[in-house]
């Protein structure tokens, strides 16, 4: 469930001296002063991003020589599946108990015990393995948590069209939520892979909480059982929030702009609604006939039509809850 993890740790000179070793990391500087009387000095560094070697192995590694900050990004899902299937992907299940074997591994690999680190973002997220194209589910899904505010999905620009939908990024949202469609995800960042290759086989609909800014924490709190439990069950109370948009079963007959008001009533409400109709009115996308046509039927049909009506889950609403289910008895060790 763990994906994407940026740690940071104060280390000592030796062990500046062994991890460039064993890492084989470059010196860089960075920070050049715009001119002689600036009083920006220069920063050394040591990192592995020459020639992409990072984004081969599934971790970015950083130390600043000036304060001995050693800065490491990692995705111990991609790294546990490069080494047993050698492809960096985060496609299929992944528990904790494999994240736990990834850190000791990367603990190893680099040269520094990485619990010890403080976290400052980190990734929790499950695949969920869907009948349909994940567009599906995504169009339908309005918004997440019970206090509504900044939870709305939103299109994210990083994708093309209707692939990716997050919640508000503002710098004072500590957590976001993200649903994407993952194969789509992977085939656009992978451009070596072919769409019918075996471990991309069918529909995945992926669902991420990303924390940001975390504050006085070790990777070895944050893998600490107890910890564990705590995120895992409240990753699935909060996606279990999502709220979809409900199919509705109106009288035969209903016109199409009477329907659509109903749903807008059902999301927004009736004053904000009437307020939206009334706006759009002004720039000239209703005519004063369809605005008149409106707001009689909320004002004099609409609690008649309501005890006519019925709004119910959609199919893609039940699958997803289903499978949201199944995900949360798979991975909760």
């Amino acid at each position: 469930m763990i994906d994407l993890v940026k740690i940071k740790l104060l280390i000592t000179n030796d062990e500046l001296a062994e991890i460039v070793l064993r890492n084989n990391l470059d010196q860089n500087t960075i920070g050049h002063p715009v001119n002689l009387a600036s009083e920006r000095k220069p920063k050394i560094i040591f990192d592995n991003t020459h020639n992409g070697r990072n984004e081969k192995i599934g971790y970015t590694i950083r130390v600043e020589l000036d304060t001995l900050t050693l800065s490491i990004d990692f995705n111990p899902h991609k790294i546990y599946n490069k080494r047993k299937i050698g492809l960096l992907l985060n496609h299929n299940e992944f528990t904790i108990s494999m994240a736990r074997q990834t850190i000791d591994y990367l603990s190893y690999a680099i040269g520094i015990d990485l619990y010890k680190a403080k976290v400052g973002y980190y990734e929790i997220g499950a695949n969920l393995y869907v009948d349909r194209d994940p567009r599906e589910y995504m169009a339908l899904m309005l918004s997440i948590g019970r206090l509504k505010l900044d939870k709305d999905f939103i299109e994210s620009s990083n994708f093309k069209p209707k692939r990716q939908f997050t919640t508000r990024k503002h710098k004072d949202n500590k957590v976001v939520y993200k649903v994407y469609d993952k194969v789509f995800e992977i085939l656009d960042n992978n451009k070596e892979l072919e769409p019918d290759n075996p471990h991309l086989i069918g529909n995945i609909l992926r669902i991420e909480t990303t924390y940001r800014r975390v504050e006085s924490i070790t990777l070895g709190e944050l893998m600490n059982p107890p910890k564990v439990a705590r995120i895992t069950s409240k990753f699935f109370t909060d996606w279990r929030t999502v709220d979809f948009e409900k199919i509705l079963l109106a009288p035969k007959g209903t016109s199409q702009i009477k329907i659509n008001i109903a749903q807008n009533i059902y999301r927004k409400g009736i004053t904000e609604t009437l307020n939206r109709e009334i706006e759009r009115f002004r720039r000239g996308e209703l005519t004063a006939k369809q605005l008149r046509t409106i707001k009689t039927f909320i004002s004099k049909d609409w609690y008649e039509f309501k005890q006519q009506s019925r709004f119910i889950q959609s199919e893609q609403e039940k699958e997803f809850r289903e499978k949201l289910k199944l995900a949360e008895n798979l991975l909760r060790y």
